[in-house]
C-alpha cells in the first residue's frame, strides 16, 4: 500500500469521528512485508514465482516448475474446501465491517494457474503437469460435492489446451495435451452424463490444431 492511501472508511453514528479513527489506528498493524498467517495469497504466490524463475529461458528448469506445481495443487485442493470467510462481517452490536477486495475461490485458481500456464509456452510436460494437477483438484471438489467451485478448474483446463494448440509443433505433443484436457472436462459432466452449459460452450472450441 502506498503511503498516504486509505485503510479503510468508517461509518459511525455512535462515537465521534475521531475516537472511532484512533480505535482504527489502534487495531491495525503495518508492517514492510506481506504475513503468511493474514494472507493466503502471499504463500501461493511465492510458489508461483518459484514457477515462473524455474521456466524462464535464463534458468530454463521445468523440473522445479513441475514440483512447484504439485505444491501449488496440494495447498489449493485443501484451499477449495474451505468455506472463504464472508467479506462482510456483523459485529454483536450490529455493526458492519466490509472487505470487498477479499479473494473468491476462482481468484485463488487464478492465481495459481494462470502465469504459469503462460510461461509453459512450448512445454508439453510442464502444461500436462498443469492438466494433472486441475484435474486432481476438480475430483477433489466432486468428491467433496463442490461442483460449484468446478468452474474455474475447468477454464483453466481449456486455456492450457489453448496454450498448446498455439505453442506446440509436435502434432503428438498437441494430441497428448489434449486428450488431458478433454478428461478434465468429464469432470463436469452432470451425474446422468449431461454435460453443464459452462462445458459444453468449452468443449465446443476445437484446440487440437
Amino acid at each position: 500500500m502506498a503511503a498516504g492511501a486509505p485503510l479503510c472508511t468508517i461509518w459511525s453514528a455512535s462515537v465521534p469521528a475521531e475516537v472511532a479513527v484512533d480505535a482504527a489506528r489502534n487495531t491495525i498493524q503495518l508492517g514492510s512485508e506481506r504475513t503468511l498467517t493474514q494472507d493466503l495469497a502471499f504463500g501461493l504466490r511465492q510458489l508461483v514465482d518459484i514457477s515462473l524463475r524455474a521456466l524462464s529461458p535464463g534458468i530454463n528448469d521445468p523440473t522445479t516448475a513441475r514440483e512447484s506445481i504439485v505444491h501449488l495443487s496440494s495447498l489449493l485442493r485443501e484451499l477449495l474446501v474451505r468455506q472463504l470467510p464472508s467479506p462482510v462481517i456483523v459485529g454483536p452490536d450490529g455493526r458492519t465491517v466490509v472487505r470487498p477486495h477479499d479473494f473468491t475461490p476462482n481468484d485463488y485458481v487464478d492465481l495459481v494457474f494462470d502465469e504459469i500456464r503462460l510461461a509453459a509456452r512450448g512445454q508439453p510436460w510442464v502444461l500436462i503437469t498443469l492438466l494433472q494437477e486441475i484435474q486432481a483438484v476438480a475430483a477433489h471438489m466432486k468428491m467433496q460435492g463442490l461442483d460449484e467451485r468446478l468452474h474455474g478448474l475447468l477454464a483453466q483446463a481449456k486455456l492450457t489446451g489453448e496454450v498448446a494448440r498455439a505453442s506446440l509443433d509436435v502434432r503428438d505433443d498437441k494430441e497428448r495435451v489434449q486428450r488431458m484436457v478433454d478428461s478434465v472436462l468429464e469432470l463436469g459432466l452432470t451425474s446422468v452424463g449431461t454435460p453443464t452449459p459452462e462445458v459444453e460452450e468449452n468443449a465446443a472450441v476445437d484446440v487440437r490444431g
